[in-house]
């Protein structure tokens, strides 16, 4: 395998130890690594506190595993893994994947909700809402009523301690 090149990062995220500030900068030190597929260690001064602190870890995965990428070289090979994305995704898949993200965004950092689609969801057919009530709502009430209990069950079992969790909330099953 051809050995390649590589040049020093221009700018790095690194975790003061200290203080454990996240900053990006420029390496103010640049050690030799030939052990490492990136050949260098990076270490600058925490705008915070001072003291150097090394590069992240996850970084330093980052780079290993862009410079052992074994993908395509040449630009034959690159047009050919590109024509395998020609047509996707097609309408139905479309469809199908649509509300993937909204679904599984539990642990998502922005909000979400359900539109009103009255008897599109599974629960529609137990739901005690009026439908016409709930066409005129932006979201559905029932689904977001049921994400809310979810994240709540959830976090709660997170924070407290089976014990607890038995002790307040005897009849929750999850």
């Amino acid at each position: 395998m051809k050995k390649v090149p590589v040049e020093p990062a221009g700018s790095v995220t690194f975790r003061c130890a200290d203080c454990s500030h996240t900053f990006d900068a420029a390496p103010g030190r640049t050690d030799p690594a030939p052990e490492r597929a990136h050949p260098f260690r990076y270490f600058a001064d925490c705008p915070l506190c001072g003291e150097e602190s090394p590069q992240v870890h996850w970084q330093v995965g980052l780079f290993n595993a862009h410079l052992k990428a074994t993908g395509p070289k040449t630009q034959a090979g690159k047009a050919a893994s590109a024509a395998n994305l020609a047509g996707h995704p097609t309408p139905e898949e479309s469809q199908i994947t649509r509300y993937n993200a909204m679904k599984h965004g539990a642990s998502a950092k922005t909000a979400m909700y359900f539109p009103a689609r009255p008897d599109k969801y599974p629960h529609c057919k137990t739901c005690d809402i009026d439908r016409d009530y709930c066409a005129q709502q932006i979201a559905c009430l029932k689904r977001s009523d049921l994400m809310l209990r979810c994240l709540v069950i959830r976090a709660c079992f997170r924070i407290f301690t089976p014990l607890t969790r038995l002790t307040l909330w005897p009849s929750c099953r999850i």
